[in-house]
Formats: structure tokens, C-alpha cells, sequence
């Protein structure tokens, strides 16, 4: 039996991973585009703050900003 409760926690698709890293390469040579967020690499708060962090510091080294 397979039950689906509307309002659980999400869950990514089969390949989402790999998705994920293909958008980011190709992004990688668009200066100034990035991804962040729950959709991307986690759900949880403490997912979502640490790749907010990596995100700012791709930002910080791509404007030659020092990190605070």
C-alpha cells in the first residue's frame, strides 16, 4: 500500500541530484546567475542556510568582495 499525505515533507524526484549538478555547471559560466533555495539541495532550515552561505560566498568571490 502506498499512501501519499498532501501535506508531508517533500520529496525530490528520481535524478534530482543530477539535475541539479548539470544546472549549476552550466551556470557556473553565467556570471552573477545562481541557485539557492529548498528546491535545489535540501529541504530542512539547515540545508536551506548552508548552501545561502555557499551561494553568498560564489557571489562575494565573483564581485572580489571580502566574505564578513
Amino acid at each position: 500500500w502506498v499512501i501519499r499525505h498532501d501535506h508531508a515533507i517533500p520529496q525530490y524526484a528520481v535524478g534530482h541530484r543530477a539535475l541539479v549538478s548539470t544546472l549549476t555547471a552550466r551556470l557556473a559560466a553565467r556570471r552573477g546567475l545562481h541557485l539557492a533555495g529548498s528546491g535545489y539541495r535540501g529541504i530542512s532550515v539547515p540545508s536551506i542556510l548552508a548552501d545561502a552561505e555557499r551561494v553568498a560566498g560564489r557571489v562575494l568571490a565573483e564581485a572580489e568582495l571580502p566574505r564578513p
